[in-house]
């Protein structure tokens, strides 16, 4: 995927999922340049146990404000995060291809309902395999689930087997 060709717009985990295992900076590697909601970044700014770099210094991330939420009920069951990440692509989506960089199972099925692309954390480690920018996505993968971050173990392996091997 050329990934220079789309609108890249992140949730909250992917950013502190690769914070966690100091590989923030594939991001802008990958895709050039991020958007985030104002939402996305009031979450990672709340703190938690894994540090990430304050996003307003951050000069490949764009912070976008909040959207309201009229007309998609489908969201109401989302954290502000997902829906908000939901709500800008869909409005990115009418006048550029997008991209969600989106974990959470529920966010993932709801934002390829309204007909968006996501990608989530593995993904981006695999893709960063591909481009030669990490060298083992198995092991950096197995650092997320050291972190306490779920990430299915079959799904792991599968994209090892396609990725890691010679």
């Amino acid at each position: 995927m050329n990934s220079t060709k789309y609108n890249v717009i992140s949730n909250t985990t992917p950013i502190i999922a690769l914070a966690s295992i100091e590989k923030l900076e594939l991001l802008p590697l990958i895709f050039n340049e991020i958007t985030i909601a104002k939402a996305v970044r009031d979450e990672i700014n709340a703190g938690g146990r894994i540090k990430v770099p304050s996003l307003e210094t951050i000069e490949w991330i764009k912070i976008r404000k909040n959207l309201e939420n009229r007309e998609e009920e489908l969201l109401l069951d989302l954290d502000e995060g997902e829906k908000q990440t939901i709500l800008l692509g869909i409005a990115a989506a009418s006048s550029t291809r997008c991209l969600l960089l989106i974990d959470e199972r529920k966010g993932r099925k709801i934002a390829t309902s309204k007909g968006l692309r996501i990608k989530g954390t593995l993904g981006i480690l695999a893709d960063a395999k591909r481009r030669r920018l990490i060298n083992d996505f198995k092991s950096y993968a197995f650092k997320l689930l050291e972190n306490n971050l779920y990430y299915d173990l079959k799904l792991i392996e599968a994209i090892s087997r396609e990725v890691d091997s010679p």
